[in-house]
C-alpha cells in the first residue's frame, strides 16, 4: 500500500509540479511570518549568492533567488535585468512563476529574453542589458530565478546586496566567495548581525555570511548619516587583480591609484592647433586662476559629455587628440583633455576618481582599498586651496564642486601612486536664497516687484531654468506662488558667478488678489505669499537616533506691504530660536501705520546631532510652518 501512494505521488508530481515539491510549499504566501509583511512590498524567500573566483582572469557568479510580490509596488523585484559587457557574460537565466498557493504556473522561455542596449544617444558602449518579466499581475505571486555570469577579469567584485530596496523583506539569504588558497581576500560588511565565517581546505578558502528573518524599513530619510549604506552588503576585492591582460595590486589606495595613473599616462598629447588655441588665450593671462578659468571655458565650449563605456575604456581614457578631433568625450576623457590643456601652459593638475552622488560617502572606506568609482574630477593644487574643476558640466564654474562630488573622499592619480583626499564643501554663507517682496495693495488688485537670489546649493536646484521653454518659465514662476494668489506679468533671469561661486537673480513683477479680508475696521493678512513645502512635519521615525543634516544654508524672505489707509497691529508677532542645529528668526512690524514689514529668516548648521535634538528639530519645523500660516490683524485707525 506505502508502495501504491508514493508511485501516486511520484506520477502527481509529474503532472502538477509545485503541489508535491516541497521546496514549492514554502512558495505560499500565508506561511510568510507577519512581522515581514509590514511596510513590504516584496518578500525574499531564500536567496543563495556564489562568487567563485578561480583565477585572475576568471570568475562565476551564480545567483538563486525566490522573491514573492505582494503588490503592484513591488513588481520591479519579479524582474530580472542582467547586464553584459565584454568584461561580463551572462551564462544562462532560468526562472519559474508561482502563484500565492505556490502552484507553478510558468516557466522563463529563452526567446522571451530581451537583449537591449542601456542608452540610444549620448552614450559609446558595449553593455547590453538582458531583461525579463513575467508579466503577471495575479498578486501576490512568486518568482524563482537562477542566473549566472562568467567575468573575465578582478579588477572589481561584485557585492552581495541581499535586501534591494528598503520595502522589501528577506526570509533567508545567503552568500559564498569560493577562492583560491594564495588569493587574500578582502570585505567590509554593512548591516549583517552575525559574522562571516572562513574555512580551507582542497587548496580553496571559502567565505560564507547570512541574513534571516531581516524586515522591511522606512527610507532612511533625508537626515540620515551618509557613512555607509543603510541596507545590508559585504563588499569584496582581492588584493592581485587583472584588467585585460594587464596586472595591478588592490593592496593600498596608493596601489590602486597607481594602476589606474600608468593605464592613462602619455594619454594627454595636444594636437599642433590645439597647442596653438592654446597659447593666444591664456598666454596674456597674468595669474594661475584666470588660465585655468579661460581654458575651462574653452574646454566648455568645443566639447560635451559623452558616456563611454567600452572595454577597457571604461577605465582607460580616450586620448587628448581624440577629444580635440571629435569634440566630445566622457568624464575621464574631459578631464584628461582640461589636464593637457594646463599642462600645455605649464600648470600641474591632477585627475582624481570620485564616487559621485548623493550616496558617494560611503564607498572610500580606509581598510578596504578597491574599485568603487563611477566619475571623474581634476584638482589643480594650489600655494594655499586647490581648485577644483568638473569637466563635465556646462553650467558650473571652474572652482566650484556641486553636491555631487563635493565633501567626500577621492583619489587623487600622481606618478607616483593614489592619494586619498577630501574634496571641498560651500562654506555656511555661500548657500542662500534670499527674496525680497514689495507689494501694493490696493482694492482692485495687489500688484508687486519679486527678487529672488540663489546662490551655491540653491543655485544648483534653480539654474536650469535658463534652459526651459519660455513658456514652461512663466508656469514655472506662477508656482513659486502659493495657492495661485499672485502671476508673473513681467520676468528677468540672471546668470554670474561671484569668484567661484554661482549665482542667480530673478525678479518679477507680479498681480493678484493675495490673502487679504476685511471685516468691519479689522484687516486680516497672510502675508507669506510664497509656495511653501514645509507643510508636514517630519516623522520622528526618520531620525531614528542621532542624525545628520548634511548642509547648510540659509534662506531669508522680506515682503513689505503698503496699505491702504493708517493701522495699529493687534497681534504683533516675533520669534528668535537659536538651536545648535539651526537659527529662526521671525518678525511682523507696521511702521508709519501703513507699511508692513514681515521677515521670515532660517539658517540650518550641517553637522551630526544626537537623538535628544530631534523633538528640538519637529518642534521648530512646527513653529515655521505655524508662522508661514498664521494670519496678522490690524485695526483700522483713519
Amino acid at each position: 500500500m506505502k508502495a501504491f501512494l508514493t508511485s501516486i505521488l511520484f506520477v502527481l508530481s509529474l503532472i502538477l509540479p509545485g503541489i508535491c515539491s516541497a521546496d514549492n510549499v514554502s512558495y505560499k504566501v500565508d506561511v510568510i511570518p507577519a512581522q515581514l509583511l509590514k511596510r513590504a512590498n516584496a518578500v525574499v524567500r531564500n536567496s543563495h549568492y556564489e562568487v567563485r573566483i578561480v583565477s585572475a582572469s576568471e570568475v562565476h557568479v551564480i545567483k538563486k533567488y525566490a522573491i514573492t510580490v505582494l503588490n503592484d509596488k513591488g513588481a520591479d523585484y519579479g524582474k530580472v535585468s542582467e547586464y553584459e559587457s565584454s568584461f561580463i557574460r551572462l551564462k544562462s537565466i532560468k526562472g519559474r512563476l508561482y502563484d500565492k498557493d505556490g502552484i507553478e504556473l510558468d516557466e522563463v522561455r529563452k526567446k522571451d529574453i530581451k537583449r537591449t542596449a542601456p542608452y540610444s544617444f549620448g552614450s559609446i558602449s558595449d553593455v547590453y542589458y538582458n531583461t525579463y518579466d513575467f508579466g503577471y499581475g495575479g498578486y501576490p505571486y512568486t518568482c524563482e530565478y537562477e542566473i549566472e555570469t562568467v567575468r573575465n577579469m578582478t579588477f572589481y567584485l561584485p557585492a552581495w546586496e541581499p535586501k534591494e530596496g528598503y520595502d522589501c523583506a528577506v526570509e533567508s539569504a545567503d552568500v559564498a566567495v569560493i577562492y583560491p588558497q594564495g588569493f587574500p581576500l578582502r570585505y567590509h560588511s554593512f548591516h549583517i548581525p552575525v559574522p562571516p565565517e572562513k574555512f580551507s581546505g582542497d587548496g580553496e578558502n571559502k567565505l560564507t555570511a547570512y541574513i534571516k528573518d531581516a524586515p522591511a524599513t522606512l527610507h532612511p530619510g533625508e537626515f540620515a548619516k551618509r557613512d555607509g549604506t543603510h541596507l545590508p552588503e559585504m563588499m569584496f576585492a582581492i588584493e592581485q587583480f587583472e584588467l585585460t591582460g594587464k596586472e595591478g595590486s588592490m593592496a593600498t589606495w596608493n596601489d590602486i591609484g597607481k594602476f589606474v595613473y600608468e593605464l592613462n599616462a602619455g594619454r594627454d598629447i595636444l594636437p599642433d592647433d590645439v597647442k596653438v588655441a592654446v597659447h593666444l588665450m591664456a598666454d596674456t593671462c597674468k595669474t594661475k586662476a584666470a588660465k585655468v578659468n579661460v581654458l575651462y571655458d574653452y574646454l566648455k565650449k568645443n566639447t560635451r559629455y559623452v558616456s563611454i563605456q567600452l572595454g577597457i575604456g571604461g577605465w582607460q581614457t580616450f586620448d587628448a587628440k581624440f577629444v580635440a578631433e571629435k569634440g566630445y568625450g566622457d568624464c575621464k576623457a574631459l578631464s584628461n583633455y582640461m589636464k593637457a590643456l594646463l599642462k600645455e601652459v605649464g600648470i600641474t593638475s591632477y585627475q582624481a576618481l570620485v564616487s559621485a552622488g548623493s550616496n558617494g560617502h560611503k564607498n572610500m572606506i580606509a581598510e578596504m582599498p578597491c574599485t568603487v568609482f563611477n566619475h571623474a574630477i581634476l584638482c589643480v593644487p594650489g600655494d594655499k586651496d586647490s581648485m577644483w574643476v568638473e569637466c563635465t558640466s556646462k553650467s558650473l564654474p571652474a572652482g566650484y564642486l556641486s553636491s555631487f562630488t563635493d565633501e567626500r573622499n577621492v583619489l587623487l592619480l600622481t606618478n607616483s601612486g593614489g592619494y586619498v583626499v577630501r574634496t571641498p564643501g560651500n562654506a555656511d554663507t555661500i548657500n542662500i536664497l534670499s527674496r525680497t517682496a514689495n507689494i501694493v495693495v490696493a482694492k482692485e488688485e495687489m500688484k508687486g516687484k519679486v527678487s529672488e537670489h540663489y546662490s551655491g546649493y540653491e543655485w544648483e536646484n534653480e539654474h536650469y531654468i535658463n534652459d526651459a521653454a519660455r513658456s514652461d518659465i512663466g508656469s514655472y514662476l506662477n508656482s513659486k506662488f502659493s495657492n495661485g494668489m499672485f502671476s508673473v506679468q513681467e520676468y528677468s533671469i540672471v546668470n554670474n558667478v561671484a569668484g567661484s561661486i554661482p549665482y542667480l537673480d530673478e525678479s518679477m513683477n507680479i498681480t493678484g488678489e493675495g490673502s487679504i479680508t476685511e471685516s468691519g475696521t479689522h484687516l486680516f493678512i497672510a502675508p507669506y505669499i510664497f509656495s511653501n513645502t514645509l507643510t508636514t512635519p517630519p516623522s520622528k521615525e526618520l531620525f531614528r537616533g542621532s542624525f545628520e543634516i548634511h548642509h547648510s544654508y540659509t534662506i531669508s524672505d522680506t515682503l513689505t506691504y503698503q496699505l491702504e489707509g493708517v493701522y495699529a497691529m493687534d497681534n504683533y508677532e516675533r520669534s528668535d530660536k537659536e538651536l545648535p542645529f539651526a537659527v529662526y528668526k521671525f518678525s511682523a512690524t507696521l511702521q508709519q501705520g501703513n507699511m508692513l514689514q514681515v521677515i521670515y529668516s532660517y539658517s540650518q548648521k550641517k553637522g551630526t546631532y544626537p537623538e535628544d535634538q530631534c523633538a528640538n528639530y519637529i518642534k521648530l519645523y512646527k513653529e515655521i510652518v505655524t508662522d508661514f500660516n498664521n494670519r496678522l490683524v490690524l485695526s483700522r485707525k483713519d
